[in-house]
């Protein structure tokens, strides 16, 4: 069974060929991940079975740089191996599980899928939890150590000039973002009122002195300045913010919502929201994670 995705192939860092079986690690810089591409077959066949599994950059550090070292890294204590957890689909969600496990001689690549649900919760960041009870497909492939740490070499220092390359164009990029940040902290910063707002004079105005002249019979006297009386300030009415409070959380618990973005930012989202009053800028935020993930 084929798991070769259509589309753009991918450059090939380093290949491994096995007598039966091969292990592929490609580039996905693109997107920020690298893609590792597996399958058994046989010699005039063709491949017999394929799977794939895309690595995040600081998770494929870690592996890479543990393996040139001639160890794995355990996040499964249970199995005493690299495991981990990741899903891609539409409509019907698709599990993919990497598993690196090490052996005396030799390290072991699996890579499987299969159907998945999205309840993924302490499985990692984009995880989709394997379906109970369903059948799924996997490759293994054995390399020996001396195989592994060639890989791994060869990943890091794909890594290493990729970084370098791309250097200043990530620093603008970034530079970008935060300036974006900047402008929304201070779209949502309280205005502030008029009092505070009228700078105070550097030198207090001078005194009149008084006259040295005595009054006349028909002189009168100025009357005295009267404060301007203060303006009433109007409170908003509630209504639209209930209204798009109400919006938001609407569209906070759609499954769109639930699928695209983590609860912990919608409710930090929601929490801005109420403390400056801008519920619409939560709900743009909200519509745009949710158009990304699409």
């Amino acid at each position: 069974m084929s798991d070769q995705p259509a589309g753009r192939p991918h450059y090939r860092i380093y290949s491994q060929m096995t007598q039966s079986a091969f292990l592929h690690v490609e580039d996905a810089l693109a997107i920020g991940k690298l893609r590792l591409f597996a399958g058994r077959y046989e010699k005039g066949k063709g491949a017999s079975a394929t799977a794939h599994h895309y690595l995040d950059l600081d998770d494929a550090r870690l592996l890479f740089t543990d393996l040139a070292a001639g160890k794995v890294p355990i996040t499964d204590e249970k199995e005493q191996a690299y495991v981990e957890y990741k899903g891609s689909g539409e409509g019907i969600p698709v599990s993919r599980i990497l598993k690196v496990q090490a052996r005396p001689e030799r390290v072991f690549f699996e890579l499987s899928y299969g159907p998945g649900e999205y309840s993924g919760e302490g499985l990692g960041e984009g995880a989709v939890r394997p379906a109970r009870g369903a059948q799924r497909q996997s490759v293994t492939v054995a390399l020996s150590w001396l195989e592994a740490r060639k890989m791994a070499l060869a990943v890091l220092a794909h890594l290493t000039a990729w970084e370098v390359a791309t250097f200043p164009a990530r620093i603008a990029t970034r530079l970008a973002q935060q300036a974006e940040e900047m402008a929304e902290r201070r779209a949502l910063a309280p205005e502030p009122r008029a009092e505070e707002a009228a700078p105070e004079p550097a030198h207090p105005a001078p005194t009149e002195r008084p006259s040295a002249r005595p009054p006349t019979a028909t002189t009168v006297p100025a009357p005295a300045a009267q404060p301007a009386p203060e303006k009433e300030v109007t409170p908003p009415s509630p209504e639209p913010e209930r209204a798009d409070a109400t919006a938001y959380w609407q569209l906070a618990n759609s499954e769109a919502a639930r699928n695209a973005v983590d609860p912990a930012q919608i409710k930090d989202w929601a929490l801005k929201a109420q403390q400056y009053n801008r519920w619409d800028l939560a709900i743009r935020r909200l519509k745009e994670a949710i158009a990304r993930s699409q």
